[in-house]
């Protein structure tokens, strides 16, 4: 739909699935369906655009950057990492490694045990697995290995 049509439009009645409200205003279906040349017509939904719509911004070029790395780092040490982890998360307090079951390699991320934002590097040493759970919950906090936060683990030593 053009960005400066006011009127209505009569859309598939499929559109429903990409419908989105803040954009558009459902405005009838029409009863009974329009007939041509004595053929009734697919049904159509009609849509209005609301006028003070603005389409979300596009992602920054720091956000394409990011996606960029993190796949050349998963081509690079994925399955090195799933290899040397044995296919578990590692994260010591995971659920699917207290139930021994190995995780499939399309359900994990790679994570930095030490974030980018706090310093660390995309170095072998500093990448793990973990599962999409585990990798949601730590975040960018600092972990090595484990639950425990890295400057504990040193001060332990």
């Amino acid at each position: 739909m053009p960005k400066d049509y006011a009127g209505l439009m009569g859309v598939p009645i499929s559109f429903i699935t990409h419908f989105n409200p803040k954009q558009f205003e459902l405005v009838d279906l029409p009863q009974p369906r329009p007939t041509i040349d004595g053929r009734t017509t697919y049904a159509r939904l009609l849509i209005k655009a609301k006028p003070n719509f603005t389409p979300p911004k596009p992602p920054s070029q720091k956000v394409i950057e990011k996606k960029k790395r993190d796949t050349t780092l998963r081509k690079k040490y994925a399955f090195k990492l799933y290899e040397q982890q044995a296919g578990k998360c590692n994260n010591a307090e995971c659920i699917y490694n207290e139930i021994q079951q190995t995780i499939p390699i399309d359900f994990m991320d790679i994570d930095h045990k030490v974030p980018i934002s706090k310093g660390g590097g995309n170095e072998f040493d500093n990448l793990q697995l973990l599962c999409r759970k585990c990798n949601g919950k730590k975040g960018d906090k600092t972990t090595h290995g484990s639950s425990m936060p890295l400057l504990q683990q040193v001060e332990e030593i």
